[in-house]
């Protein structure tokens, strides 16, 4: 089994969510899905938040928020990992963001992309 010096996982989140995000405890629940999958360093995973202002979803003035978790994983998972991770990490977004997924116009997405070693470099 390959263990992987990665992922990352980035979530960029429109700055008018209703929740007030407990980012350590986010993280903790992140990195406890990542390792129920046997495949990764803990030490490894790295994880951020980055809050947009600006920012536009749909028409102008529109009560429209985002949420989207980007997963960056190198190379060489299996498609069943990486769809099981993306399910899983998306089932979180979900129960995490529940009250502006109902009273705002979402949007919450997972993408699970893979990264290229030939072309990934590190200093």
């Amino acid at each position: 089994m390959i263990r992987a010096a990665m992922p990352h996982f980035v979530l960029e989140i429109s700055d008018n969510v209703l929740e007030q995000l407990d980012t350590q405890a986010f993280f903790d629940q992140v990195h406890s899905i990542a390792m129920r999958f046997g495949v990764f360093d803990l030490q490894n995973l790295k994880s951020r938040i980055i809050r947009h202002t600006e920012y536009r979803v749909g028409a102008r003035g529109s009560n429209s928020a985002f949420i989207y978790l980007a997963v960056a994983l190198l190379a060489g998972r299996s498609l069943d990992l990486r769809q099981a991770l993306g399910k899983e990490l998306t089932s979180l977004l979900s129960d995490t963001f529940a009250r502006s997924k109902t009273e705002l116009q979402c949007s919450i997405t997972c993408e699970v992309r893979e990264i290229n070693s030939a072309t990934h470099f590190k200093g």
